[in-house]
């Protein structure tokens, strides 16, 4: 977190271009606390079906003998991991909603710490602000894709030719592309910022 601790009083009464920090709101936690629990508990209703089915599976295979039973039970194996394998990619979508949720909510409380000695200075550092939690949202969603996507090469069936592999090297470059928008922002945020101070500087 980018906080700056110069006094703001120096705004009052001015006009602003930037919502300033919004009031705490219990509600809107409370209310995303409520979705994440009820989602959490769908993906467990619907692994516990996944085991249900696999036991009524394996109990079908009793009824054939020898490679057959044996094929049989293989398939079976092979459904549970791949039913498990999508209540997996289901928690991690839920994980990502809730982690996103939550990291905006402690972000509207940190905005009311971010000050500036001027009002345009105030104003940049606040769109730096934004700017930097809304790449901290993005990497959430890197974690999340890359999750994903190794457990779609479960789901699959058969996977993709070097599907995980290929879920890695993305994984990486986009990585790298996380720090790449950090480091353009923070260029951004430096210029921006001097040129506030050469104007402030200026002689009239």
């Amino acid at each position: 977190m980018f906080l700056f601790a110069a006094s703001s009083a120096a705004l009052i009464g001015q006009k602003n271009t930037v919502p300033l920090c919004a009031p705490d709101d219990p509600s809107l936690a409370k209310t995303e606390l409520q979705r994440y629990y009820d989602e959490e508990t769908q993906i467990k209703e619907q692994e516990i079906q996944a085991h249900t089915d696999y036991e009524s599976d394996k109990l079908r295979c009793k009824g054939s003998t020898g490679s057959a039973a044996n094929t049989c039970l293989q398939k079976a194996g092979k459904t549970l991991e791949r039913n498990m394998a999508k209540a997996a990619i289901r928690r991690n979508n839920n994980n990502n909603v809730h982690t996103k949720a939550t990291t905006g909510f402690a972000a509207s409380k940190d905005r009311c710490n971010v000050t500036g000695n001027s009002f345009e200075e105030q104003n940049e550092n606040w769109r730096h602000f934004d700017a930097l939690i809304a790449i901290k949202k993005k990497a959430i969603d890197v974690e999340t894709k890359y999750g994903n996507a190794k457990l779609q090469c479960v789901v699959d069936a058969p996977p993709a030719p070097d599907c995980t592999k290929k879920a890695e090297t993305q994984y990486a470059k986009d990585k790298i592309q996380i720090q790449i928008d950090i480091n353009d922002e923070n260029g951004t945020w430096t210029k921006n910022r001097t040129g506030i101070l050469r104007n402030e500087t200026r002689p009239k």
